[in-house]
């Protein structure tokens, strides 16, 4: 972590995204995915199109799930 992202979690902790990589490729009933969803601060939800392994990751109200993907992969 660098120190960017340190002080943004201190001071922002709501619009950060933390250990998400342990959450992709499964679905929202994981066992996983539940157990987790408590502990974040960003909201997970079952995806709109309703796929068995992916999950909708909610920050400030926008599903932000699919462009981390996009960025992830660049």
């Amino acid at each position: 972590m660098n120190e960017n992202s340190s002080f943004q979690i201190r001071h922002d902790p709501e619009s950060v995204i933390i250990s998400i990589k342990r959450l992709m490729g499964r679905g929202f009933g994981d066992v996983a995915v539940q157990k987790q969803q408590f502990k974040l601060d960003y909201k997970i939800s079952p995806p709109s199109q309703r796929t068995d392994n992916s999950i909708a990751v909610w920050l400030g109200g926008d599903d932000i799930y699919s462009r981390l993907i996009k960025f992830m992969k660049e």
